[in-house]
């Protein structure tokens, strides 16, 4: 039995969609190029585990956030209310991937699964919260109903942007 499945009943589509997360989630935390892997299991409080084997160096705090059940039955979520939540990660020569100078290899991949109650313009994941690429290595956004991720500071200072062509709608999980 899965943990979070002996107290309520789940449909076999939604046992099936929290067994795959499962078997992804060992998966990234046995790789050692993860530096930072957080599967909001927590539940409670305002820290959020960084469970990658970097550790606690980049656990998050939540802020103006509330704890809610997630996607599957056992999976928990983070509620952001779209205006003052983040959870807010220190500043750590581990998130500097992309810059060799700090010791990055100039690489790195970001997932997120979120789901948008509303579509408007706002952040969902970024290095600084300045909003613009000048200042900002990284980030991902969402665009009106579109979602948007840059990558700043590129050679001869380009900046390069790329957007999902596929329109969002509310309630739209991505």
């Amino acid at each position: 039995m899965l943990p979070g499945f002996a107290d309520e009943p789940a449909s076999p589509i939604k046992r099936r969609g929290f067994e795959r997360w499962s078997v992804e989630r060992l998966r990234l935390l046995d790789d050692p190029s993860v530096v930072a892997y957080y599967d909001f299991q927590e539940g409670a409080g305002t820290v959020l585990k960084n469970k990658s084997k970097t550790g606690a160096a980049l656990d998050g705090t939540i802020q103006d956030a509330s704890w809610e059940q997630g996607r599957w039955p056992g999976k928990k979520a983070i509620r952001f209310n779209g205006k003052s939540s983040v959870v807010e990660i220190a500043t750590h020569e581990l998130l500097c991937p992309l810059d060799r100078k700090q010791g990055g290899g100039g690489e790195m991949t970001i997932e997120v699964w979120m789901l948008a109650k509303v579509c408007g313009n706002g952040g969902i994941v970024d290095k600084s919260s300045n909003g613009t690429a000048a200042n900002s290595p990284y980030a991902i956004w969402m665009s009106g109903s579109r979602l948007v991720a840059y990558m700043g500071r590129q050679p001869g200072g380009k900046v390069l942007v790329t957007a999902d062509d596929d329109v969002m709608d509310k309630d739209d999980a991505f």
